[in-house]
């Protein structure tokens, strides 16, 4: 993460803070990880395109019939590719400015670049799904009743974020281990809330969890 990029979401999450509210834990996706799987994920286009380029060439030396065929299911999948792509890179890139915290109320997550926020307060997450990679784990955290989700990609300290999220966690629910990548959700500013009642029970919870 780029340092200016790290303090406006810093910047934008303590500026959030209502006055009776403190940060509890904070985190930030590990940008190496994502910094290498945005080149592995660029040279597997790169190569993709190529043979590409490969086979249309190759089409050249079909019948007039059988080229025009090739060269328009092959345009197809390079524009279908194209589209998908330049998705998928643009979800990639906006983890790297990514920053996490966990308050006394809320679950907030901050992109760093364009300062969009997602606010989950007092949450009540029946469904957690966590995905290992190296010495970090990428959290995805979700309400089926509100139909709110959050993910936190590529966090180091995961276990002791898991442990302080235990009084917002539906009794009974055990994290579910992912083996294969999950797909990128974007971040928007959003906002879920839960009723008064419930928030004042998990925050008195979280405080001694704390």
């Amino acid at each position: 993460m780029c340092k200016k990029a790290m303090y406006a979401a810093i910047g934008k999450i303590e500026s959030d803070l209502a006055s009776d509210e403190r940060i509890i834990w904070s985190g930030f996706p590990d940008r190496q990880i994502i910094c290498n799987k945005i080149k592995t994920f660029y040279w597997k286009n790169v190569a993709f395109f190529l043979t590409l380029g490969a086979a249309a060439a190759t089409s050249w030396f079909f019948a007039p019939a059988q080229k025009n065929a090739i060269f328009i299911a092959l345009g197809a999948t390079a524009l279908m590719r194209a589209i998908g792509a330049i998705s998928a890179w643009s979800n990639r890139k906006k983890r790297v400015n990514m920053a996490y915290a966990l308050t006394n109320k809320r679950l907030i997550s901050v992109n760093g670049t364009n300062n969009e926020m997602a606010s989950w307060y007092s949450p009540i997450i029946d469904s957690v799904r966590i995905q290992k990679h190296k010495n970090t784990s990428t959290l995805k955290l979700r309400d089926t009743e509100l139909r709110f989700s959050m993910d936190l990609f590529y966090v180091e300290d995961a276990s002791r974020l898991k442990s302080l999220l235990t009084p917002f966690i539906v009794n009974g629910v055990k994290a579910e281990i992912e083996k294969k990548p999950m797909p990128a959700r974007a971040t928007r500013s959003r906002i879920a809330t839960r009723p008064s009642s419930v928030a004042s029970s998990q925050a008195q919870d979280l405080q001694k969890a704390a």
